[in-house]
């Protein structure tokens, strides 16, 4: 049983922490930025509006990758107990 906790959790850890490293690549690749709702989009102009957008969809891939990496992390804590 710790074995497969073990396995689990370094599997977990090791694409949570692709995920967060490659966040720009997946943004950039996947035109993730274009679908980032604003609801403030009158007080930025056109560079700028485009930066927060990026940044905002960035932020949101590393979060999924550190949400898939947490049970990861939970598990291995558990194994090595």
């Amino acid at each position: 049983m710790k074995m497969i906790l073990k396995v689990l959790g370094v599997i977990l850890m090791v694409v949570g922490a692709l995920a967060v490293y490659s966040a720009g690549w997946i943004v950039d690749k996947y035109g993730l930025d274009k679908n980032v709702p604003i609801n403030f989009e009158h007080t930025m102009e056109g560079d700028e509006l485009i930066k927060f957008k990026r940044t905002r969809a960035l932020v949101n891939v590393k979060m999924l990758g550190m949400l898939i990496m947490l049970p990861g992390l939970v598990f291995i804590i558990i194994a090595f107990r």
